[in-house]
């Protein structure tokens, strides 16, 4: 049967909720709304008789895409409808020639990614678990001179930093997550400058916390320190891999849940992860 594709709509979004439940996916309606609300002509829907069976979509800042949400109803798996919904996203980031075009790939969906032409750029991994609080004194090297955390209600404080840091504007991503109800953030303020952020919002079984940027790895600390006192319950990060982060999550009680792959098309190309990156806004996101 031949699979029809057009734009996502409000409309879809409990049936596009249940494909995101169906995995296990921690996405709830509200971020189906928001994708929909940023990204209203680049979410794609694909229908068997009228009926929402699979889904993708693009998000995008400035001249980078990202790629995320591709998804089949299990009962229609192993019909191509992935690779079709993934070809139509892509599609759309190639007549909007964005300069560069990522996505984060399970191990195998890896090898379906290097058809298309995509390369590995740096391992990303879920990491899950209910966050350790920190005492003040087990944060070594942090003192009142090193700046203090508080709560912020608007991008303003954080939209420059990120830019400068992350290398593209995703200013109405964070504006649109930090207004939510459900969401915080909190930045590391030294005498008036912006160290470090990170925002944290609600999902459908544990609280994802991400983006996380900071210039160093007591910013980092004291961030999470600050989230740990705010959430109850389980988190999950998805963090950019290496040494720092490895040592980093540990020492706050979180395991690593998944593994994934960070690629790019064509070349492998750096974005959405310079040095100060520590945390993805999640995996749809970049």
């Amino acid at each position: 049967m031949i699979i029809e594709i057009d734009r996502l709509t409000t409309e879809d979004v409990d049936d596009a909720w249940r494909l995101s439940s169906q995995v296990g996916w921690n996405q709830t309606s509200d971020d189906w709304q928001r994708l929909l609300k940023l990204f209203p002509t680049t979410c794609f829907a694909g229908r068997l008789n009228g009926e929402l069976v699979a889904t993708s979509t693009l998000a995008t800042y400035g001249d980078v895409g990202w790629i995320g949400m591709v998804l089949v109803d299990e009962a229609h798996r192993r019909r191509g409808y992935g690779s079709k919904l993934f070809e139509r996203a892509l599609d759309a980031g190639h007549d909007r020639s964005l300069e560069v075009i990522g996505l984060d790939a399970t191990d195998a969906g890896r090898e379906v990614y290097r058809q298309y032409g995509f390369e590995t750029v740096v391992g990303i991994d879920r990491w899950a678990g209910s966050l350790r609080r920190l005492e003040a004194d087990e944060i070594e090297g942090h003192d009142a001179d090193h700046g203090h955390v508080e709560p912020i209600e608007t991008v303003e404080p954080i939209a420059n930093f990120d830019r400068t840091h992350v290398g593209t504007d995703r200013r109405v991503l964070l504006e649109h997550v930090i207004a939510a109800d459900d969401a915080f953030a909190l930045r590391v303020n030294r005498n008036g400058r912006t160290r470090g952020y990170a925002v944290a919002r609600s999902g459908r079984r544990q609280q994802q916390v991400g983006p996380i940027v900071a210039v160093d790895g007591i910013d980092v600390l004291v961030l999470l320190s600050g989230v740990a006192k705010r959430v109850d319950g389980p988190v999950i990060v998805d963090a950019l891999r290496g040494e720092r982060t490895e040592s980093l999550f540990r020492r706050f009680g979180l395991d690593v849940q998944r593994r994934l792959h960070r690629m790019t098309e064509g070349n492998p190309r750096s974005v959405l992860d310079g040095d100060a990156v520590v945390a993805a806004a999640g995996f749809e996101w970049g």
